[in-house]
């Protein structure tokens, strides 16, 4: 990771991030409710615009952002805005990735559902930080991915099918990542 000092978590789930998200590409037929156009590592052209008017930074065609930026940006918009630095690892990735790819309140609702949480607002408000913070992080991982599984199969209009490919894909590596941790924790005892 570039510029800013970032948290290890962060770092990790961003290298999760941009391997689901991809680099440069242009969307010419759109589902509805999809923006659609121009996007950067998951970063869609509009919200490029409006970050960089909202942090003071001079106007950049998104095909030209650096490293350094599209860190920025999502430790910004994503990732201290949606109480991911809230969340513990690895259910701080998962839902990262989530909240990434879905509007915020649908990935709030995620994380609420997952977590257990009453109201299922879309708001972070007291209950979902006590029931995130109460909830085992593994488990509500994967509770965050079966919740985000579900709203891809119900909501097919606005989602294309081979999004659940992507839940999968970081099924499998939520896997991969507790089965390292495990092997260190047995190396360390």
């Amino acid at each position: 990771m570039s510029g800013r000092n970032y948290s290890l978590e962060f770092a990790q789930a961003m290298d999760l991030l941009l391997e689901l998200e991809g680099g440069y590409g242009r969307k010419l037929i759109a589902l509805p409710g999809d923006p659609g156009g121009e996007t950067y590592c998951g970063i869609t052209a509009g919200s490029w615009i409006a970050w960089r008017a909202r942090t003071g930074r001079e106007f950049k065609p998104l095909a030209q952002a650096t490293q350094s930026e599209v860190e920025a940006f999502y430790w910004d918009e994503y990732w201290t805005a949606m109480h991911c630095d809230r969340l513990l690892w690895p259910a701080s990735a998962v839902y990262f990735q989530c909240a990434v790819n879905l509007d915020p309140v649908s990935a709030m609702k995620c994380l609420q559902i997952a977590a257990l949480a009453r109201p299922i607002d879309g708001i972070w408000g007291p209950k979902t930080r006590l029931s995130v913070q109460t909830a085992a992080p593994p488990w509500l991982a994967v509770g965050i991915l079966a919740v985000q599984s579900a709203f891809y199969a119900f909501h097919p209009e606005r989602y294309e099918a081979g999004l659940q490919a992507r839940v999968a894909r970081v099924h499998a590596w939520l896997n991969e990542t507790q089965r390292r941790e495990a092997g260190r924790q047995t190396q360390q005892s």
